[in-house]
């Protein structure tokens, strides 16, 4: 694993600091954005990082990755559906507080 980002990531991480962001401990972080808006070549790199078992980890882990990506990696990696949060039902309020 490395401890510096490529240069080609930055446009992904617009919003923070790329020299805090530590890839040992920001994984789960790098993982999500990547999926979500990385070039084949940037899908590539997240692989040789941190491997399809710490992506499908995440998967199962974090809700806000979109349905379409959730679709997709659990596709790819055979995947339940049902460990993947991001394709479960989304919470939703009972009518007039019944």
């Amino acid at each position: 694993m490395v401890n510096q980002l490529p240069k080609r990531l930055a446009k992904y991480f617009w919003d923070v600091n790329l020299n805090q962001l530590n890839p040992l401990e920001d994984a789960d972080f790098l993982i999500k954005r990547i999926l979500e808006r990385g070039e084949t070549q940037d899908i590539f790199w997240l692989k040789r990082q941190f491997g399809l078992e710490k992506i499908a980890v995440s998967l199962k882990k974090y809700r806000d990755f979109s349905r379409k990506t959730g679709l997709f990696w659990t596709l790819l990696l055979n995947l339940n559906q049902s460990e993947v949060p991001c394709l479960q039902t989304p919470y939703r309020r009972i009518r007039y507080g019944v």
